[in-house]
């Protein structure tokens, strides 16, 4: 597994990573209350589909779903929020550190990680992988404030 300690992730959160996603009666939650199909044997359960070799990211999902995680809270920021400056601050690449977020113009985005690589979701072939950081490949750095992370 990659090493993703900058997340602080809870143990919760990890014992989720970990878990088995080839069990598919891991992925069976109670569906709330509701009268729609109450008649239905198969109201009660929300079913799930497994995990298993199966890429679910772009890459400003990826983005999203890690600040989500690390925020506690839904994250919905698309590419442009970042390349316009909405979101964090431009950091000269050089300067770049650990949890900034770079892009390639408004095209690609990723999270600079531990020993100056980056987290990026790549493609539906690759999925989520760690790169080497190049100031040649990457065009802009930005920086979350810190008060996101309070």
């Amino acid at each position: 597994m990659l090493d993703l300690k900058w997340k602080n992730l809870t143990d919760d959160q990890w014992d989720e990573l970990e878990g088995n996603a080839g069990d598919t009666a891991s992925f069976r939650w109670p569906r709330p209350n509701s009268s729609v199909n109450n008649n239905s044997p198969h109201h009660s359960t929300v079913w799930g589909e497994s995990c298993v070799d199966v890429r679910h990211f772009d890459c400003i999902g990826f983005v999203n779903w890690c600040l989500s995680e690390v925020l506690s809270q839904p994250v919905h920021y698309g590419i442009g929020n970042f390349v316009a400056k909405s979101v964090g601050t431009a950091i000269q690449l050089p300067k770049a550190q650990l949890g900034d977020i770079v892009t390639i113009g408004a095209d690609h985005i990723g999270f600079v990680s531990e020993n100056r690589t980056v987290m990026e979701a790549r493609d539906a072939v690759s999925g989520v992988v760690e790169s080497p950081f190049s100031a040649a490949r990457w065009t802009q750095c930005f920086r979350l404030p810190d008060s996101m992370w309070k």
